[in-house]
């Protein structure tokens, strides 16, 4: 089956509404999308065949944890021809494009493995080079919002076949103006893990850095000499200035001896071993939105549960730091409202 028949497969199709669907029945497109969805997917189905399906626009919501930010959510029927392109060719190529150490937007990796890898690559640095070095601690600023449309397209059509390319441009072109892609569709998860792939390649193969990392935007160098890593944040900002992005000025050289923040966690090197604590700005944040959620529940606005479900999400992902002792709080919290809402 070549990329065309992939995309315009009917059961590929199915899958990918039944995908679109989970957690999604209760939105307007999606029932609309379902009360038909036989003949919506055969619709689908001839635009995609003849390259007449076009992006039906955006609703636009802001989001404010883990920081504020807007989100453009795309209609159902997009859903669903985004899972089509990026669960059979996009995402599962990535592998084979991205360094090891690129860990958003691809299968296997993820938050829980980019930890893994950070503590290993500082383990490894210790016992090379002690406590003396240091890291660079960078990320980008604004970064989603200020991809150019232009050099995304050109970088995801160098990496992806030819029968893609009308999709990915056509997603890519679904906003306005020529800068700035959409927070929410799936795609752009790969087109921002890809935009910055070259940055990547030119740090650990040009700099020769070899403990390096990043998350989306968010990346971290480790080298015994300072002034090394100064001159590699320069030619970072030579790099990024190709792209049109800045790094952002909270970016910075930390000593090794006091640790680095990744990903919410602390990861610091503690009698020859590395401990990992959450972060109290993470921890702070998050005791504000269960307090918020606390209030909603006793004053009815919400239910129990969802409070409930909220903590235990959150305790997944705090779970990994060493502190467990920061639980007691939440549970006691909610134990007082089982008992409240039990005595009604």
């Amino acid at each position: 089956m070549n990329n065309d028949e992939i995309i315009t497969d009917f059961d590929n199709l199915y899958r990918a509404f039944l995908k679109s669907k989970n957690n999604r029945s209760y939105k307007m497109s999606a029932m609309y999308f379902q009360l038909d969805a036989i003949a919506e997917l055969r619709k689908l189905q001839r635009e995609l065949s003849d390259h007449s399906y076009k992006v039906s626009g955006y609703t636009s919501f802001t989001v404010s944890y883990p920081k504020k930010r807007n989100i453009l959510a795309c209609k159902f029927r997009d859903k669903v021809v985004q899972h089509v392109l990026c669960d059979n060719i996009l995402i599962p190529m990535l592998t084979s494009i991205c360094i090891r150490d690129n860990y958003a937007g691809q299968v296997g990796k993820g938050t829980g493995y980019a930890r893994d890898r950070m503590k290993k690559k500082m383990e490894m640095f210790y016992f090379s080079k002690g406590m003396s070095g240091y890291f660079y601690r960078g990320d980008i600023s604004k970064y989603y919002y200020s991809i150019n449309h232009e050099k995304a397209i050109d970088i995801m059509e160098y990496h992806f076949p030819e029968e893609t390319h009308w999709l990915i441009e056509e997603f890519v072109n679904s906003t306005d103006g020529n800068i700035g892609i959409a927070l929410g569709n799936q795609i752009n998860t790969v087109v921002s893990n890809l935009y910055l792939d070259g940055l990547d390649k030119f740090i650990t193969g040009e700099l020769g850095i070899r403990y390096y990392g990043r998350y989306a935007d968010d990346f971290y160098l480790i080298h015994p000499d300072k002034q090394y890593l100064k001159y590699c944040e320069n030619c970072i900002k030579e790099y990024l200035d190709t792209l049109d992005l800045k790094l952002n000025p909270k970016s910075q050289i930390i000593p090794f001896k006091n640790g680095i923040s990744f990903l919410g966690f602390h990861f610091y090197v503690r009698d020859g071993k590395i401990d990992i604590r959450l972060d109290n700005k993470k921890k702070r944040e998050y005791r504000r939105k269960f307090n918020k959620l606390c209030k909603k529940v006793r004053s009815k606005e919400m239910d129990l549960s969802v409070l409930e479900t909220s903590y235990q999400s959150w305790k997944n992902h705090a779970s990994y730091c060493v502190d467990h002792g920061i639980f007691r709080y939440y549970e006691n919290k909610l134990r007082e409202l089982r008992r409240k809402q039990y005595a009604h």
